[in-house]
């Protein structure tokens, strides 16, 4: 089953960070999965202002992990990623949280916004 958007209080509370910038580049590759593939993407992000930092001040170029669905099996239905593209130039705000190998990963389904 797909997840529901998390609303604006949600991106906040389940955030560690909060980035205002500008998206430099964009890159990712395709990758099999069960029924289908998936792409598993980085954004990197010059970052202007933070608005929330739980642990010190945040990064000032963090590279944004997140993965959209590819292809799918016909009838299919369950998660897809975040629910949309990042374009290279895009001035987004960013809502993050760092896995245990130290990557800023966007909460899903839906970690950025137009800023």
């Amino acid at each position: 089953m797909a997840v529901r958007p998390l609303d604006p209080a949600e991106l906040r509370e389940g955030a560690m960070f909060v980035y205002v910038g500008r998206v430099t580049d964009v890159r990712g590759h395709e990758v099999p999965t069960d029924g289908g593939t998936n792409f598993q993407l980085e954004a990197d992000l010059d970052v202007e202002e933070v608005e929330k930092a739980v642990l010190g001040s945040g990064e000032e170029h963090p590279t944004l992990h997140y993965w959209r669905a590819g292809t799918r099996q016909p009838g299919w239905s369950g998660d897809t990623g975040q629910y949309s593209a990042i374009q290279p130039g895009a001035r987004i705000r960013a809502f993050v949280t760092y896995d245990g190998d130290g990557k800023a990963q966007l909460l899903e389904p839906n970690g950025w916004e137009p800023a």
